[in-house]
């Protein structure tokens, strides 16, 4: 199954919206990277039933952060 994730809707932690840095990370269950890219948007292709952890951090230009994680099954 392949995946589709999208950080364009994604603003900036100071809200001037001057986002220059993106970083994605998939995570296995035990906690082997699987993906790391800093593109806006990507496909994966998870092959394999387990559960996955992605995460998502965004940086400005001043180096403000902000980050989000998910956790997904997939069966």
């Amino acid at each position: 199954m392949e995946i589709y994730f999208d950080a364009n809707e994604s603003s900036d932690p100071d809200g001037d919206n001057d986002i220059i840095y993106y970083k994605w990370e998939i995570k296995d269950s035990k906690n082997r990277i699987l993906e790391e890219t800093s593109s806006r948007t990507f496909y994966y292709p998870f092959d394999q039933p387990d559960f996955y952890t992605i995460s998502l951090l965004i940086k400005d230009k001043g180096e403000k952060s902000s980050d989000a994680v998910i956790n997904l099954k997939i069966k």
